[in-house]
């Protein structure tokens, strides 16, 4: 009797498991379509849905199978959109959007390599900056009657 009690508590736990898979994604959907509207909320959803899809093997179930490519695709969105809106918010100084980006990627476990990447970016373009204004004052000390 106790193997088929373990066998029905592994049946019941991929069930479990494929039914929060499978909510995550229709609500990925309602979030995502036709305008994704609570970016942070999506990014909880898509974590989650990894952690499930890492954890519980649902290869080989239809049902399964067919929301990879959906959650794959919310998850494209949510970081792409993410990463836009730190940029910007970056950009224009706009703290709400940084804010906004930041917890996304957050609850995609994901901050680490994305906020390195915009400061990189921001080093990058501070340096570029800096040269710029040092080859301008440098051209315009050189020039006739400049100084």
């Amino acid at each position: 009797h106790a193997a088929e009690l373990r066998r029905l508590y592994d049946a019941c736990s991929l069930l479990r498991d494929l039914h929060r898979l499978l909510y995550l994604s229709r609500r990925l959907r309602e979030l995502l379509e036709p305008e994704p509207t609570d970016m942070a909320m999506a990014a909880e959803y898509v974590h989650e849905a990894r952690v499930i899809l890492a954890n519980s093997d649902l290869s080989g179930i239809d049902a399964a199978d067919a929301e990879l490519p959906r959650l794959q695709r919310a998850e494209g969105v949510v970081v792409a959109r993410a990463v836009e809106t730190l940029a910007h918010g970056m950009e224009v100084g706009n703290h709400a959007d940084i804010g906004m980006a930041l917890q996304t990627l957050v609850n995609l476990h994901r901050l680490r390599e994305y906020v390195r990447a915009a400061v990189r970016s921001q080093c990058d373009k501070a340096t570029a900056a800096v040269a710029s204004l040092s080859l301008a004052g440098v051209s315009s000390c050189s020039s006739p009657g400049g100084g």
